[in-house]
């Protein structure tokens, strides 16, 4: 898709050029009917409400705005956290090996991140979009946080 929707450069010769253009504002965006038709068929809901939206009201239709689902027995809780715990260990474990699950590729793909700059950026989005004022967010746990209004 990239390929398709840019200004092709076959050298560094034509990228400098073509990024010249672009920065002294002789080049635009790259459009034509081609390109539209690939955006409107990748990208949906471009004038429409957002896809967070459209999960929400899908969840509301299913009954979840009455009332939340059925607690589990405290079997199947108990089963639940055994098996989960059981799986934190071992990924904790196979994460010392040599290999592709290292602690440094997991640190780089699950980089730490904090309250105040999930904050920022939805305070970004809600600035260009002139919503979510009224967003929350709390630290579960090192990777995990509950946003709510």
């Amino acid at each position: 898709m990239p390929t398709k929707l840019s200004y092709p450069s076959f050298n560094f010769d034509e990228l400098e050029e073509t990024l010249s253009r672009i920065l002294r504002g002789e080049l635009g965006v790259a459009d034509g009917e081609e390109r539209k038709k690939l955006i409107d068929y990748y990208l949906t809901a471009q004038q429409d409400r957002l896809a967070c939206e459209r999960i929400v009201d899908v969840l509301e239709d299913s009954g979840y705005a009455r009332s939340q689902p059925a607690a589990s027995s405290i079997a199947k809780y108990m089963v639940g956290w055994a098996l989960a715990n059981l799986k934190t260990t071992l990924t904790q474990l196979y994460m010392r090996r040599p290999g592709p699950n290292r602690l440094s590729y997991h640190n780089h793909r699950f980089p730490e991140i904090s309250v105040a700059q999930i904050e920022q950026k939805i305070a970004q989005f809600g600035h260009l979009l002139n919503r979510f004022q009224t967003i929350k967010v709390i630290q579960h746990s090192r990777y995990l946080f509950k946003i709510n209004t």
